[in-house]
């Protein structure tokens, strides 16, 4: 059975990745290491399947509470359009597998944790947080022991939540695996060049490092124009949105070629932008309703109503949330229907923004009279509501490292990390001025500054601000593509690209 001590955001998978969810079978793997010094090479495959436990491929069943161990490199049952197959789909000596794995009908609450086969103890993140029922998919890559007892293997892990005992089916398809790259001889040294001028000390980030990007790491390597007034950002897996206020419209943004590939026109103001895993969703603050848009075809087709000036937007798995200014209460939208449900908060608050943090919906608000207030959050699984934080004052946008909630607080000008733990009052403090939306990278959070035209680099390891880069005039939203930070320019109407 699950500890209550276990809090994790869907993602994030223990020691090696950090993985978004693209819907059924999707997966866009976006930080990976193979475990070795040396340097890996991915090489992608048709996606094989190797485990179903409906048909005792790979495991018989995935026990509540029992670490169970699945071979997948070398010689290993495959399912096949004629049947279950001996293939080599992952050659033995791989360093890490990326992986498609999917939960199927689970019985009770709980979560589903992949990790190297020669792992030990009871996890402490995991790939998929589960509910009854249901399907639930992710991506993740995982490193896979190449010598001992466990070579070429993986633990799949599954638990059901606090005293309850569950089951789960599960599905996991190989999409590809990591191996060590080969080298060529080593060429003559050339002669030594002249000294250069000491530059200023710098922040170099560690995946900078593993990859030698000294060059182009931590300052802006593009700039790409949008329309007018942009707002809040979001990416897909595959392409980057931004929300443009003052042209009503959403900009769809090539993330390698640095340039806008389609305009998509919404409502009124568009000031939120959210991902569900398979459509993108826009908050129209002027309209008061909220614009579903095919990522794919590049239209709007679903406009739904929702409560007076909403303005922040998130997804928590199943249903979007939508915070609507100057009320009291949350927008609550079926990703599959076109209509919306009212959730009260309390009577006498306003709130202002929404996020969340893999189990508890956060909300920030002002008072009745307007003033800065405060952030509660709300369990969306049985409507309770907590005060969280003593120290966040006029908060407005969130992002969870997996560890702490971070939130960008005007306010008061910091930037708090919160424990994930409900009604924890206190936190790590940072100051950042005029902190308006954040961002994780898999190893450092980033905070936009718009009165500084600046972001802030916070490493919550040594719990110091390590890098400050500039950008353009009054950065606002934020967002991480697995690579780069994308950081919105609301002054510039544009978006500035930094390679961390």
């Amino acid at each position: 059975m699950m500890s209550d001590r276990l809090h994790t955001v869907r993602g994030f998978v223990s020691g090696i990745v950090v993985a978004s969810v693209l819907g059924v079978g999707g997966l866009a793997v976006v930080r990976a290491t193979s475990g070795s010094s040396s340097a890996s090479s991915f090489v992608p495959v048709a996606p094989v399947r190797v485990l179903d436990t409906r048909s005792d491929l790979g495991l018989v069943a995935v026990t509540d509470g029992v670490a169970g161990t699945l071979k997948v490199t070398g010689s290993i049952p495959t399912a096949t359009s004629t049947g279950v197959v001996n293939a080599v789909v992952v050659p033995a000596g791989a360093t890490a597998v990326v992986l498609n794995v999917t939960a199927v009908n689970p019985t009770s609450n709980g979560y589903v944790s992949l990790r190297p086969g020669d792992a030990t103890g009871a996890p402490t993140v995991s790939t998929l947080n589960v509910t009854a029922g249901g399907t639930f998919p992710n991506g993740a890559t995982i490193t896979i022991p190449t010598t001992g007892a466990h070579a070429g293997q993986i633990q799949v892990w599954y638990e059901a939540e606090y005293t309850t005992v569950g089951s789960t089916e599960l599905l996991i398809d190989v999409a590809g695996y990591y191996e060590l790259a080969s080298t060529g001889p080593t060429g003559p040294t050339g002669s030594k060049g002249d000294d250069g001028e000491k530059g200023d000390a710098g922040s170099v980030s560690a995946s900078c490092v593993a990859l030698l990007r000294w060059e182009d790491c931590n300052k802006v390597s593009a700039t790409v124009a949008v329309g007018s007034g942009p707002s809040d950002i979001v990416f897909d897996g595959t392409n980057i949105w931004v929300g443009n206020i003052g042209s009503d419209t959403v900009s769809k943004i090539d993330p390698i070629a640095n340039n806008v590939i389609a305009t998509v026109a919404v409502g009124d103001r568009p000031l939120g932008i959210a991902f569900d895993g398979t459509n993108i969703w826009v908050v129209n603050n002027g309209s008061n309703t909220v614009s579903k848009i095919d990522p794919i075809a590049n239209n709007v087709i679903a406009t739904v109503a929702v409560g007076d000036t909403p303005a922040g937007i998130v997804f928590d798995g199943t249903n979007i949330w939508v915070a609507n200014r100057d009320q009291n209460f949350l927008s609550k939208i079926n990703i599959n229907g076109v209509s919306s449900e009212d959730v009260l908060m309390n009577v006498n608050i306003r709130i202002t923004d929404v996020g969340y943090n893999g189990r508890l919906i956060y909300v920030s608000y002002t008072t009745a009279t307007g003033d800065p207030g405060n952030l509660l959050t709300f369990d969306p699984s049985d409507g309770s509501t907590f005060g969280v934080c003593g120290i966040c004052y006029g908060a407005h946008k969130f992002a969870s490292d997996g560890n702490r909630m971070w939130v960008a607080n005007s306010g008061n000008q910091t930037l708090v990390g919160l424990s994930m733990y409900q009604g924890d009052q206190g936190g790590v403090v940072y100051g950042v001025p005029n902190a308006y939306a954040v961002a994780f990278d898999g190893v450092a959070i980033w905070a936009t500054s718009p009165s500084s035209d600046a972001v802030y680099r916070v490493n919550p390891n040594t719990e110091s601000i390590g890098l400050t880069v500039a950008v353009g005039d009054s950065p606002l939203g934020i967002a991480f593509d697995g690579t780069n930070i994308w950081v919105v320019n609301n002054g510039s109407n544009t978006v500035s690209k930094i390679p961390v």
